[in-house]
């Protein structure tokens, strides 16, 4: 998953709190997975308050995202 130059959490709080995107928290789930693949240490806090709302297909979806992300060239 992990991938360099990956903005990430700020993505993943837009989606979590529906900041000028519609409210997703299997995608917010799956920016915060990519930056705290990037080395943002309060990514996986986050990613463990997301978990305790989200359903366990909820969480499997948001991981596998996370997987077959690509950045845009």
């Amino acid at each position: 998953i992990c991938v360099t130059s990956i903005p990430g959490k700020p993505q993943g709080l837009m989606y979590e709190k529906g900041s000028s995107v519609s409210c997703d928290v299997e995608l917010a789930h799956m920016w915060f997975s990519l930056a705290s693949c990037k080395g943002h240490a309060d990514a996986v806090k986050q990613i463990r308050e997301l978990e305790n709302k989200m359903t366990l297909l909820e969480i499997e979806k948001a991981q596998d995202l996370a997987k077959k992300w690509k950045p845009m060239k």
